[in-house]
């Protein structure tokens, strides 16, 4: 029955078989192990190979890399494991080898997280044999998650976390008695790196219904103790900040990946007047933002993040703390500041071209971001804003942001520049600094509400409007070039010709 299952997941994909078969010929005592039995007993195509190795599994990663023409990736020298990456970025396939936690595959079995993750498969004849002294299998036929031993939260905390994310991805449950020692060991969840904090939560942000894990999490208490902003048990942020990922999920989701694994009671039709932007916001959130995270799991974050005080500046801090990436964690804060922004235009009818041109100054291609995010606050009804009320409203502004970023971003977003620092230093005599970045900012506004539209016009454009504001602070803006600077500005437009 298994041999027949492994041959069925052998014959999947090749690369696998390619790979068994190299193990084997080593004549090494090695053994599928962990999520990658798992999945085969379920039927899950899953991408990667976990190998348990009785024997230097490290050497035996890297001739495995050398015979694929991979990458090898120490991940834990001192324990034994590392990684072979066949592949490009985004579509590379994980091949991971670990030497045995103990002193055989049983002893290793016991020393994991899980009971339906405690099971083995021989790579040796006969090939396939299942391996499951913890009683796995029958826990995988009961959909329930089970801990393989009563210490081992106490030997890793973070067990607790990955217990939400396997519940959220196989559609298990905690049994009663894994779930009373996971809140006996919550205190200690604290103890577990940033890092495996952070991969953890980005595994389970990355499921498509990613909001009810969180809502589990909260339920557990596990919101609380990773995230502290959000107070006690009773002031509700916890319940504010995973509705506000829910309506996110509930608008976009299916868009990312064409899944519609979030439940039909809960989604939203997507709003129809922003069905044009639908493929290009596809591709927009398929971006990675860092080390394989798309820029869409990172807003998840951000919405999670939108509901506490200060949130641009304190969800930034938080995404620092656990050790997000520098470009990820400006995205969180500038993709909360741009939603409260909109917001904030709650009174406005429409926005000026200038308005939406400062927007994208400040905020960058967070912007578009923030836009949508807005909307998803509107939805859930968080903050002073009731989606009743304000919802043509944000509809209007929202619409207009996405116009301006994926069909005008040459003339309202990124207007092509007329005149550079240097045309400006060497035609007016304007040295480098402030001066010269409100004369830049200037020409950029005016290109933005049509005003000009050659390096001619630009130039007797900011005679004018620093003649303006000269008057106003009774000081001049601009050096008196005269006529000696339109004559050399003539002179280089000779030359040029």
């Amino acid at each position: 029955m298994y041999q027949r299952a492994m041959e069925d997941w052998l014959n999947a994909v090749p690369l696998r078989r390619q790979v068994v078969a190299y193990v084997r010929a080593q004549g090494l005592r090695a053994y599928l192990v962990g999520g990658t039995v798992r999945d085969i007993l379920l039927g899950r195509q899953s991408c990667d190979l976990d190998i348990a190795i009785e024997g230097e599994a490290l050497a035996l990663a890297r001739q495995v890399a050398d015979s694929l023409h991979a990458a090898y990736v120490p991940l834990d020298a001192e324990r034994g494991v590392a990684r072979v990456v066949v592949g490009a970025r985004g579509g590379a396939q994980h091949l991971d080898f670990a030497k045995l936690r103990a002193s055989d595959i049983e002893a290793d079995l016991w020393a994991r997280d899980f009971t339906v993750n405690a099971m083995a498969m021989s790579l040796q004849d006969p090939l396939g044999q299942l391996l499951d002294p913890t009683g796995g299998r029958g826990d995988l036929a009961a959909g329930v998650l089970r801990i393989a031993r009563e210490d081992a939260f106490k030997e890793d905390p973070l067990r607790i976390l990955r217990g939400v994310r396997l519940r959220g991805s196989l559609s298990f449950s905690l049994t009663p008695e894994t779930e009373a020692l996971a809140r006996s060991w919550l205190p200690a969840l604290t103890q577990a790196s940033p890092e495996r904090i952070r991969d953890e939560l980005v595994q389970i942000l990355t499921l498509q219904d990613s909001a009810s894990s969180l809502a589990y999490a909260g339920s557990l208490g596990v919101l609380l103790v990773l995230f502290p902003e959000l107070g006690g048990p009773d002031d509700g942020l916890g319940e504010r900040a995973v509705r506000a990922v829910a309506s996110l999920e509930d608008l976009f989701g299916s868009w990312t990946s064409g899944d519609k694994a979030i439940p039909k009671d809960r989604r939203m039709s997507w709003p129809a007047a922003l069905e044009t932007y639908r493929p290009a916001l596809a591709r927009h959130w398929a971006e990675e933002l860092s080390s394989e995270r798309k820029r869409w799991i990172v807003l998840k974050l951000a919405a999670f993040l939108s509901v506490i005080a200060q949130a641009a500046v304190i969800g930034a801090e938080v995404s620092r703390r656990l050790c997000w990436s520098l470009r990820e964690i400006r995205f969180v804060g500038m993709a909360i500041a741009a939603s409260a922004q909109v917001r904030a235009w709650e009174g406005q009818s429409r926005l000026s071209p200038v308005t939406i041109y400062r927007y994208y100054r400040h905020m960058g291609d967070a912007g578009v971001d923030g836009a949508l995010l807005s909307l998803a606050m509107c939805h859930a009804e968080l903050g002073r804003v009731k989606a009743s009320q304000s919802e043509a409203t944000f509809m209007s502004h929202v619409e207009q942001l996405l116009d301006a970023w994926f069909e005008q971003r040459s003339t309202l977003v990124n207007p092509t520049q007329l005149l550079s620092g240097h045309d400006l230093q060497r035609l007016l005599k304007v040295p480098p600094g402030r001066r010269m970045g409100q004369l830049l900012q200037a020409l950029r506004e005016a290109q933005v509400l049509d005003l000009i539209h050659t390096p001619e016009e630009a130039l007797e454009y900011l005679h004018g409007w620093a003649a303006s504001k000269a008057n106003d602070k009774g000081c001049p803006l601009l050096p008196d070039t005269g006529p000696q600077g339109q004559h050399e500005h003539r002179g280089q437009e000779d030359q040029d010709k």
